[in-house]
């Protein structure tokens, strides 16, 4: 009974009156099929409902105002009252202060607006609305403009201003409301122009600025920028110049009008445009409304003309377009020896043709010149022919100097070249193709490549033989270089390969292990052997094979695999084999055989492995592994030698060499391999290093073996002279296989931390260490007291030391027999100035680790052990304390010269294989304890002796 409420009315009659017990009535709630509430923000309506049941005076947000309208903040708050959903009201933002750029009667504005300089406060309230002059716009502008604001966005309003220009003298009527008055133009002004004027000048009733326009000639005045308060009616004499897209008209009124009336006129005064537009009075001011006008549409019957060349075409729209509409229509539809496209436009009922037609371009065109058979391409294009960069070749170029090599990179000359409405034409007779220059080519050698360097240069089509034995050793037959537009063809088919003997010996690297070996028979090129791995490194299993190719053993260890133990892996490892030709200068009274033995003597070997590891950039010159040197005199193009037995020997070295990357990474192979080809570039750091380092390398290498007095002539002569590397086999990479210890493989029987107990014998360790270290200190300064005294025993120790060597019979022997060790226990230990190499190829124990060899009586471990230096006559094996001192204290001296007079180390050092590097680089203590090695044990003192012998001791404390 009661809208809104549920639940039930108790009605009582109680002495005959009726009463009503409303108190089981409650108000409806609110659910999903409750009738939604519409929420109007700005334009924009939302229809909302409840999500869930809701009880009477419930509410919950819906949305945020500006989500619905951008203009309005709040929310929207839905509330259900007595089961009818309600919505609270969004409040209008204000508008803030922002400039608009607006186009208006051919001007492009920046208007300002601003809530204070508008007469409002900043920002603007939601529902402002206000006037102002044109001229704030632009100066050109007369009239007054309208502004409001609504809901966060400003609209302006100009359609009271004018334009204002017009020439001089003239003059104006103005009429506001039932005054006219006439306005002089200030200044000139060109067609259309307007000149604004006070309209209180005009009439007191009015306030605001008017214009005066300008067209055909005429000058007009516009009223609507004038306001008053009084309610005036318009003259019919009233003007009211218009503007509706850039076309201007004057409207005048049918009769006067009254305050407030408003009549119809044609939007055909206005060039163009259809419709209606709305004249009106408002307080003596007449304007005119056109915003109702239309643009004219164009029909299919209109058409405009288009001129290419000497022939003139009609273009026009297949169907009716509205105004403003615009197509394009292709050049090539009317005459296809043009291009681009004519713009077409339909403005007001005008169809307007713009022609962006040219002569046709030339494009890029490929044609075919040939010469003694063979055929090469050029290419005709504006990237070709023009300096300027084009895309196309415009139609009327032309070129008659344009360089052949810009058409094809392969020929020389001039032709002549050009273009009209598409069409090339070509003149090439003046081009001939270029010569194959001198300089590097890859050439096969059956599975061999070398960079193969051509002295001179060849005509196209032309060739030049040589011998094959003087690209590569092995070869036999005729090789042919021709040439093919510019570049250089390798041709071996007329080489044939030599065979390899029996017993010829090939270096074979299995692993870590560098051994030499022999084939059993002799093998024709290409034909292979294999070997058992086993037989170079145990640890190896499987086959290798040894091919020969053209009189040359290769080896191939892909076939041996490491015997994987426990704890061990199998790891990868690629290798790069290569060779680098190089001419020696000339040696005289050298001959091959000689020289090639010079070159297969371990130093010699060293010696080069150690200028290619300098060249390449390798760490350790050990993994760069001479396979074999090759010594062969020097063969011309037609196959002569060129050096006669036992004169001035001209003679080639080919070392061939294998480099171990100790890596399975594919980049770091290529980076050797890259570096290997660099060494045939003369102009590359690494042939440069190469050149300079090999002399060096080779003197030191005949110095550890002085019976090769060949190889230090080479040497001498590659010093003073240089070499020049002939070419660069191209790198072969291949991939070995090696064992390694598995580091995932954690050692089991390990304590991962110290007991108690080793804590304390590590403490014990280190607190002896430093009194040992303490008391070595003390020895020293000892020692140097001992070494002052020793200084003034000198001049008697030198001339002793003379005497006894000048009072020896003439006959007394002194070779190096008498040297050899015949004293109790075992020898002294051989002395290594430099780093010796062991013969497995590891470098041997730092002579700074070098101790004296303990005697069996020798049982504590710190025992102080002393060496005697004596001068004894009949020993003769005495070595100069003060010199050993000299060199342990800074003295220059090398080892050598220190114990210059004991000629059996001397002979030992000399007899050792060791590495080139020079002994000053030797460290003082370290050559002071290699000397020290050498020395034979302490003799007995004897006291009767004192007089004749002088006994120094120099203590040594290990610990």
């Amino acid at each position: 009974a009661v809208e809104g409420l549920s639940g039930d009315i108790s009605i009582l009659c109680s002495g005959g009156v009726l009463k009503a017990d409303a108190s089981l009535c409650s108000p409806l709630g609110c659910d999903a099929t409750t009738t939604p509430v519409e929420v109007v923000v700005g334009g924009s309506t939302r229809s909302i409902s409840a999500t869930q049941a809701m009880l009477h005076g419930e509410h919950f947000v819906a949305d945020s105002c500006s989500n619905v309208d951008s203009g309005y903040e709040g929310s929207i708050n839905v509330t259900c009252y007595l089961g009818t959903l309600m919505s609270s009201s969004c409040r209008p933002k204000p508008c803030e202060d922002t400039v608009k750029y607006v186009t208006h009667a051919g001007l492009n504005l920046l208007a300002r607006l601003n809530g204070d300089s508008l007469g409002s406060t900043s920002p603007a309230p939601s529902g402002f609305e206000g006037t102002g002059d044109c001229g704030i716009f632009d100066t050109q502008l007369v009239g007054t403009f309208s502004v409001s604001c609504l809901a966060s966005e400003y609209t302006l309003d100009l359609g009271s201003c004018f334009l204002n220009t017009c020439d001089l003298p003239s003059a104006a009527l103005v009429h506001l409301g039932s005054v006219s008055k006439a306005v002089s133009l200030q200044t000139a002004n060109a067609e259309k122009g307007t000149e604004s004027f006070d309209c209180a000048d005009v009439s007191s009733d009015y306030s605001g600025q008017g214009q005066l326009v300008c067209l055909d000639g005429r000058l007009y005045s516009s009223v609507s920028g004038c306001s008053s308060s009084v309610a005036s009616a318009c003259s019919a004499a009233a003007r009211a110049p218009t503007e509706k897209d850039g076309v201007w008209t004057i409207y005048d009124p049918s009769g006067a009008l009254e305050h407030g009336q408003s009549e119809s006129v044609s939007c055909e005064n206005l060039l163009g445009f259809v419709g209606t537009a709305t004249a009106s009075c408002s307080r003596g001011i007449f304007s005119v409304d056109v915003s109702a006008c239309e643009p004219k549409t164009c029909s299919s019957s209109m058409s405009a003309s288009v001129q290419l060349g000497s022939n003139s075409y009609s273009v026009q729209s297949s169907a009716e377009v509205q105004s403003g509409s615009s197509w394009t229509v292709a050049c090539s539809s009317f005459d296809t020896q043009y291009e681009g496209d004519i713009q077409v436009t339909c403005l007001r009922g005008e169809i307007l043709a713009a022609s962006g037609c040219k002569e046709l371009s030339c494009g890029s065109v490929v044609r075919q010149l040939t010469y003694s058979g063979e055929s090469v391409n050029v290419e005709l294009s504006a990237s070709t022919l023009m300096e300027t960069p084009e895309t196309r070749t415009p139609s009327n170029f032309s070129n008659s100097s344009v360089h052949c090599s810009a058409l094809a990179s392969v020929l020389s000359g001039s032709a002549s070249v050009s273009c009209l409405k598409g069409a090339y034409t070509l003149d090439a007779s003046a081009c001939a193709p270029k010569d194959c220059a001198a300089g590097d080519m890859k050439t096969p050698m059956g599975s061999r490549e070398i960079t193969l360097t051509v002295d001179q240069s060849l005509p196209h089509a032309g060739s030049s033989t040589r011998s094959c034995a003087s690209v590569m050793y092995g070869w036999a037959g005729t090789f042919t270089t021709g040439c093919n537009f510019t570049t250089l063809l390798p041709d071996s088919s007329g080489c044939s390969p030599a065979s390899c003997a029996q017993g010829q010996g090939v270096t074979v690297v299995v692993g870590s292990t560098v051994a030499q070996t022999t084939i059993p028979q002799q093998l024709e090129s290409y034909a292979s052997t294999k070997m058992d791995c086993a037989s170079f490194d145990v640890g190896f299993a499987g086959n290798i094979s040894i091919r020969c190719e053209a009189a040359v053993l290769l080896t191939d260890v892909s076939g041996c695999s490491p015997v994987v133990q426990e704890g061990q892996v199998q790891q990868a490892v690629q290798v790069v084999e290569s060779a680098v030709a190089f001419a020696l200068p000339t040696i005289q009274g050298a001959t091959q055989a000689e020289l090639q033995a010079a070159m297969e003597s371990p130093s010699t070997k060293r010696a080069y492995a150690a200028t290619l590891a300098a060249s390449l950039g390798v760490a350790n010159e050990e993994d760069v592994i001479i396979l074999f040197i090759q010594v062969l005199e020097s063969v011309a193009a037609d196959g002569r030698r060129l050096s006669d037995r036992r004169l001035a020997g001209s003679f080639e070295v080919n070392v061939n060499f294998q480099l171990r990357t100790n890596s399975d990474e594919d980049d770091v192979a290529a980076g050797f391999a890259s570096k290997i080809q660099s060494l045939g570039d003369s102009s590359s750091s690494e042939q440069q290093i190469f050149a300079t380092t090999l002399g060096a390398n080779l003197q030191a290498a005949a110095a550890e073996d002085p019976s090769t007095s060949l190889l230090q002539e080479a040497a001498q002569a590659v010093q003073d002279t240089g070499i020049q590397v002939k070419h660069t086999e191209t790198p072969r990479v291949a991939v070995n296989y090696v064992a390694v210890e598995d580091t995932n493989v954690t050692a089991t029987g390990q304590v991962d931390a110290l007991t108690n107990d080793d804590t304390t014998a590590l403490l014990v360790a280190l607190i002896a260490g430093c009194i040992g270290a303490f008391m070595a200190g003390l020895c020293c300064a000892w020692k140097v007291t001992k070494h002052m005294r020793k200084k003034k025993q000198e001049s008697f120790f030198t001339e002793n030391e003379s005497n006894q060597v000048a009072s020896l019979p003439e006959d007394h022997d002194l070779s190096p027999e008498m040297f050899t060790w015949d004293q109790p226990g075992p020898p002294p230990p051989e002395v290594f100035v430099d780093a010796p190499r062991s013969p497995g190829g590891q470098k041997a124990p730092d002579p700074k680790m070098e101790t004296f060899e303990e005697e069996e009586e020798v049982e504590k471990e710190n025992e102080v052990q002393t060496a005697y230096l004596g001068t004894k006559e009949a020993e003769g094996e005495g070595t100069d304390i003060d010199e050993l001192v000299e060199a342990y204290l800074g003295d220059k001296k090398s080892i050598e010269e220190a114990s210059g007079s004991n000629e059996d180390t001397s002979q030992t050092v000399a007899d050792t294989p060791r590495e080139t590097s020079s002994s000053s680089s030797v460290p003082q203590e370290q050559r002071l304890q290699t000397a020290l090695s050498s020395l034979p044990p302490a003799a007995e003192a004897n006291e009767e002796d004192s007089d004749a012998e002088i006994n120094l001791d120099l203590q040594v404390a290990k610990f």
